[in-house]
């Protein structure tokens, strides 16, 4: 058995891989390795990268490329053994290089040989980010169609050189990437499938005749698609949906990785305010939705991008304002909330604060819930949304009736709002 160790730094500490702060938190390395020992397994550690190169979800050719060289030919800095692997990793972080940067780095086997892919092999990939396991999984499987569609979309060109055509290897994913990756011969260890109780699949039947509009940019397209549809690639019914994807920020302005965000901190942000301005005004959609990225991926950068974050904070604010802006001339409503927090904290981890939901109602009828305050949830958005738009005891209807659908309205949100009578 070979393994491959994507180090993160991003969604925990920046050295965490083998550093331990106060609170306990870290020296991953350390973990895995006396996990391993417990199985005399410590030659099986055969890559080490980190998830700006390993990860990328916005289908950078040189990223996949490196991954890929490191996997099947053995490329990237041999390391002697686990020991020197540490050693090496901590010169990295004393460079102020985060786990998320570290570049490949192959281990030998116990005999000194450098361990590769080879055709026949199987590959199971451990990891749940869909999004971000899209591009590796991909190449291994050779669909070239697939990463020449998802680049183009971002405005890039692939010349694939470093893709072999010979591979065949069985592969598995922990969860449900990419259906078209299904079609390329990848299998599902944990299927999950589509949430049946998604409003915009429930759209046609809340909204007759109605559309939505999602706007976005292409580092973060999955939450303006499929994360947003609730787990769906493709809207469930045709013709309702119309969706934008401004490419961000790339290679032709120093943009190489994740790590990079920090030199254009306003993002795609402009873009958005402006598309999403200029479709409120035109009253195109019953309902619009839009993500702005900037305070999560420059946020990530912190502490050693103060200055950046800054920038990018303002950027979301100008951006909002421009929005409500628009919604206030036309008397839109806007509901503005997160998945997380971080950029509020000096550190490059996720918080645990409390999200701030705010609902900007331009209706005197409108009010804020009387019944107790409590923290808003993602799952209270849809809700929120629906009683807004005068739906909400349809949207209930509708979902009692989904099989094997939980009846606690605690369980399956509730409006953050109320018509007032």
């Amino acid at each position: 058995m070979r393994m491959e160790v994507i180090l993160d730094g991003r969604d925990s500490p920046a050295d965490s891989s083998t550093t331990r702060n106060q609170n306990g938190v870290g020296d991953y390395l350390g973990q895995l390795e006396t996990l391993l020992e417990r199985y005399d397994a410590q030659g099986c550690v055969a890559w080490v990268v980190g998830r700006n190169i390993a990860m990328d979800r916005d289908f950078r050719e040189e990223n996949t490329a490196r991954t890929y060289q490191m996997l099947l030919a053995g490329e990237g800095e041999v390391i002697r053994d686990l020991i020197a692997l540490r050693e090496r990793i901590d010169d990295f972080h004393a460079q102020d290089r985060s786990d998320t940067e570290i570049p490949p780095m192959v281990v030998p086997a116990p005999d000194g040989s450098v361990r590769v892919i080879e055709s026949g092999d199987t590959f199971i990939n451990l990891n749940f980010r869909a999004d971000r396991q899209r591009a590796i999984s991909a190449a291994l499987l050779g669909d070239r169609n697939f990463l020449t569609k998802e680049a183009a979309e971002r405005n890039r060109a692939w010349n694939f050189d470093w893709l072999r055509d010979d591979l065949k290897i069985h592969l598995t994913g922990l969860a449900e990437y990419h259906p078209e990756l299904e079609r390329s011969g990848m299998t599902v260890a944990f299927p999950t499938g589509p949430q049946p109780g998604n409003i915009f699949a429930l759209f046609p039947s809340l909204f007759s005749g109605e559309t939505y509009s999602l706007v976005g940019e292409s580092n973060k397209s999955a939450h303006v698609g499929y994360f947003l549809r609730g787990r769906r690639e493709t809207p469930s019914n045709q013709g309702f949906e119309t969706r934008d994807v401004f490419p961000s920020t790339s290679e032709a302005d120093g943009v190489e990785s994740d790590a990079d965000f920090w030199k254009t901190p306003g993002m795609r942000a402009p873009e958005i305010s402006t598309e999403m301005a200029h479709q409120i005004r035109s009253s195109q959609h019953r309902v619009l939705a839009c993500n702005f990225s900037n305070c999560d991926m420059i946020g990530h950068l912190l502490p050693g991008q103060f200055d950046a974050a800054v920038e990018a904070y303002e950027a979301v604010d100008a951006a909002v304002g421009a929005i409500l802006a628009a919604a206030t001339e036309v008397g839109c409503d806007v509901i503005l909330t997160s998945d997380h927090g971080n950029i509020e904290e000096n550190n490059p981890a996720h918080s645990a604060n409390q999200i701030l939901t705010t609902v900007n109602a331009n209706r005197s009828s409108i009010v804020a819930d009387s019944e107790g305050l409590f923290e808003a949830r993602l799952f209270d958005i849809p809700w929120t949304i629906a009683a807004l738009s005068g739906v909400e005891r349809e949207l209930g209807a509708l979902s009692l009736s989904i099989p094997g659908r939980p009846t606690d309205p605690q369980v399956i949100g509730k409006p953050l709002v109320r018509v007032s009578t």
